[in-house]
């Protein structure tokens, strides 16, 4: 008797028989209370998680590689490093259901579904959980979402990626004018580069600048990866 009256009351709304569950599951454990700097309820006491995207619309190709820049941090900055959870997923577009992409903790992820094989973290600065997608294809387009979960603590950003045809060419001063994330021209001395377009081209917060010149027959260039 007393089995089956314990049954109803796992179900109950606010029970807590059940870990939480906001894309990953959670352990009420000591040990995951306490990760990283030793005080579980440091998020809960001042310290705020804060997640940065950038706010304009990257513009890429078919068949190319794009980054979509996400990095995380605290306020005020912690000491010690903490375990997070990281989680991507594409937003519904036109009626069509969202798509999980990646799920990571640590240097442990999961791709699902068509990114399976194309998707990865960078992660090649402390707090950068930057989204890799490689062969990009039409269906790729449209805004994903970068979540960073620490405990019961989640904060979120939003990318928007953007799928041109054909790249353009910079009119009258003779400057070529390149959209996100296709190879580079022949040449070029870095393995990491980024074609912006002239919207974007000043975006030196997310894509520090290689080099650039105004002059005729010269191109503009702006940081980032292939």
């Amino acid at each position: 008797m007393g089995l089956l009256l314990l049954v109803p009351l796992l179900l109950l709304p606010g029970s807590y028989g059940l870990p939480f569950y906001n894309g990953f599951y959670y352990s009420s454990s000591t040990n995951d209370q306490n990760a990283g700097n030793g005080h579980g309820k440091d998020l809960l006491n001042g310290v705020k998680l804060v997640v940065e995207t950038p706010e304009e619309t990257l513009f890429t190709y078919q068949g190319a590689s794009v980054i979509l820049p996400c990095h995380y941090r605290y306020e005020p900055a912690l000491v010690s490093p903490r375990r997070v959870r990281i989680k991507w997923w594409k937003l519904s577009e036109n009626g069509a259901p969202e798509k999980d992409v990646l799920v990571a903790i640590g240097l442990r992820h999961r791709s699902f579904g068509d990114y399976q094989g194309r998707v990865h973290l960078r992660q090649d600065k402390e707090h950068d959980v930057s989204l890799e997608i490689q062969d990009l294809r039409l269906e790729d387009y449209g805004r994903y979402r970068c979540e960073v979960i620490d405990g019961l603590e989640d904060e979120s950003g939003l990318v928007e990626l953007e799928l041109r045809a054909e790249s353009q060419e910079g009119g009258g001063n003779g400057q070529e004018v390149w959209s996100f994330l296709t190879s580079p021209p022949m040449g070029a001395t870095s393995s990491t580069s980024t074609r912006a377009s002239r919207s974007v081209q000043s975006r030196a917060r997310w894509w520090p600048p290689l080099s650039s010149s105004s002059g005729p027959g010269r191109r503009a260039w702006t940081g980032a990866t292939r």
